[in-house]
């Protein structure tokens, strides 16, 4: 950051003026501070937009991962319109030229128009894993997030075990955490609780060794799988309270869901319906 500080004090064109903002905002970004991350982006994305269409785009799809990170806009945020993910991939759209999109770089964005096409259609295996084929370790979080939302399992297990593997064989450490915590996702849902144990214990062991804060929302959703109630409060609390203080506002997301699959577990099923009604609103 200090370096960066230094470069904004030379004589600087436009479009490195618009870089060293993207910079300032990747690396808010990859310190998962999102409520940073999508303001900066946003202002460099809007500064590439006549100076370079394809980073242009790729910067809005970066403030749109920050924006997700964030979590649901608070009652505030939404009265301002500001940030959220609607408004984000909005702007994007709006600045992505067709033509440009079709022969985009990232097999990614094609495999997800595919799948708006056909929403119903499995994209499992071979066509799933393409999307992060190249080795990019950034971009398929995009298809690892919307795989789950198109009901699409396959390719959900596909995309996040992929994306692993690819963080690992580049060794990108800034990564491979969350890419171990999402992918203990998928496999808290396929019932394969010790499986995401073991990658939340790595994902754990990564930021104990790197010095960085761990990643709190694959622990919280596993707590809540296993059905322990006495363990799982005071982790799920323990992790939002974090999670405020960072403005990490999806472990709140997923607290919720957390909360609501222990009550359910318990037999509290009129309990379990208010986290189940928030987690449903915060996500749709």
């Amino acid at each position: 950051m200090t370096l960066l500080s230094a470069a904004g004090e030379g004589p600087l064109g436009e479009l490195d003026r618009a870089m060293l903002q993207r910079l300032n905002g990747q690396i808010a970004l990859d310190l998962r501070r999102g409520g940073d991350a999508v303001p900066l982006l946003l202002g460099a994305a809007r500064a590439l937009e006549p100076l370079d269409a394809e980073l242009a785009r790729e910067t809005y799809l970066e403030a749109l991962r920050g924006r997700e990170r964030r979590g649901p806009p608070r009652q505030r945020d939404a009265r301002r319109g500001g940030g959220g993910a609607s408004r984000v991939g909005r702007t994007w759209g709006a600045a992505r030229d067709r033509r440009a999109a079709q022969r985009s770089r990232y097999p990614v964005h094609r495999w997800l128009r595919r799948e708006r096409r056909a929403p119903h259609t499995r994209a499992g295996g071979p066509s799933a894993t393409m999307a992060v084929e190249e080795g990019n370790v950034r971009w398929p979080w995009l298809a690892r997030r919307v795989a789950p939302d198109l009901f699409d399992d396959d390719a959900w297990h596909a995309l996040a075990t992929r994306n692993v593997e690819i963080a690992r064989e580049s060794g990108a450490l800034a990564v491979l955490p969350l890419a171990l915590n999402l992918l203990s996702l998928a496999r808290c849902f396929e019932g394969e609780l010790r499986v995401a144990d073991s990658l939340i214990d790595e994902a754990d062991g990564i930021a104990e060794a790197t010095g960085t804060t761990p990643i709190l929302f694959g622990r919280i959703l596993l707590s809540g799988c296993r059905g322990d109630e006495r363990a799982a409060l005071p982790l799920i609390e323990a992790g939002e309270a974090t999670a405020i203080a960072r403005g990490e506002g999806v472990v709140l997301t997923f607290g919720e869901h957390a909360r609501a699959l222990l009550h359910n577990a318990s037999g509290q099923h009129e309990a379990a319906l208010a986290p189940a009604r928030a987690q449903a609103t915060a996500t749709s």
